[in-house]
């Protein structure tokens, strides 16, 4: 949590903290980014009123989703957080609203805090203004597609244990979480950029998983076949996916098998058949096409499964 040097205000809020803390810095080890952004609130909260502190705040939320950036870089010290605040913004963007979602009850909590800690006294309660304004979401428009190549590159068919994920794909909301963490956590795996991937079917049982990787990721076929075979056997990949899953059952998870493949062209019936045999929507179908960048990529390859 972002803190501010002075005294408590004799008028405090009550602050409700959220079931997952996305801007929580209290294990954010050695970021220096985190004190980069305490660093300018402190600042600019020197100089401010009560009329003019809001701005401070939202410039402080700012910095903190910026955070996000550093989810492609797994050494940094920033990582973890990065991430963290990376999930949230992939679900925040699948949601029809940003009304009760992890992103904007973490910011209301945070700013409501700082309000507390600040020495300035206001009264006011300033987190509704500042997390309906504050940039909680890339504000650029990304294209479909970041390279101009839409070629499936790999496909990858995922099976993890839980006798539980009927429930998970059963429920909207569920589904959605689980689609946003998988893509998260599948990233991470194969060390590219979640824009180059897409799910393009889940089944229920234990749960398997269709992926497509598109070329341009900056990586061989050959190296996230192998990335992609490293799940085998193991869970420690899938961090965020467990947490959905925990959810709705105990269970531990594992990784049951993998089956990972060099993609085939596609054929005019609008397929793209692995060398593995499995099938998978082609570059430009509903279900592949949809796949972008940033909030883009996050709403598509969540609504795709969703329709």
């Amino acid at each position: 949590m972002l803190v501010l040097l002075g005294c408590a205000s004799m008028a405090a809020a009550q602050c409700v903290a959220p079931s997952a803390n996305v801007f929580d810095t209290s294990a954010s080890g050695n970021c220096s980014a985190v004190d980069a952004c305490k660093a300018k609130l402190t600042t600019c909260q020197a100089s401010a009123t009560c009329n003019t502190v809001s701005s401070c705040y939202g410039d402080a939320v700012s910095c903190m989703t910026a955070l996000s950036s550093y989810r492609t870089n797994s050494s940094s010290p920033c990582y973890a957080i990065g991430n963290a605040v990376y999930l949230a913004q992939l679900l925040a963007s699948a949601s029809s609203s940003m009304n009760n979602t992890a992103l904007q009850n973490s910011c209301n909590f945070l700013v409501c805090q700082l309000q507390n800690q600040s020495s300035l006294g206001c009264t006011a309660n300033l987190s509704t203004t500042v997390c309906t304004s504050a940039r909680l979401l890339p504000s650029s428009t990304p294209t479909t597609n970041p390279t101009g190549v839409n070629t499936v590159a790999v496909t990858v068919t995922i099976r993890i244990s839980g006798a539980n994920w009927t429930i998970v794909l059963a429920d909207p909301v569920k589904k959605a979480s689980a689609v946003a963490a998988l893509l998260a956590d599948l990233a991470a795996l194969l060390g590219i950029d979640v824009s180059f991937l897409s799910i393009t079917g889940l089944v229920a049982g234990s749960l398997t998983i269709n992926l497509a990787i598109y070329a341009g990721s900056g990586k061989t076929a050959d190296a996230l076949i192998s990335s992609a075979n490293s799940a085998s056997g193991s869970s420690a990949w899938m961090t965020n996916t467990k947490s959905v899953y925990a959810t709705v059952g105990s269970d531990t998870l594992t990784t049951l098998s993998v089956s990972a493949a060099t993609a085939t062209p596609a054929p005019a019936g609008g397929t793209t058949t692995s060398v593995s045999g499995s099938t998978t929507a082609a570059p430009g179908s509903s279900a592949v096409g949809a796949a972008g960048v940033w909030a883009v990529a996050a709403v598509a390859a969540v609504a795709a499964l969703l329709a």
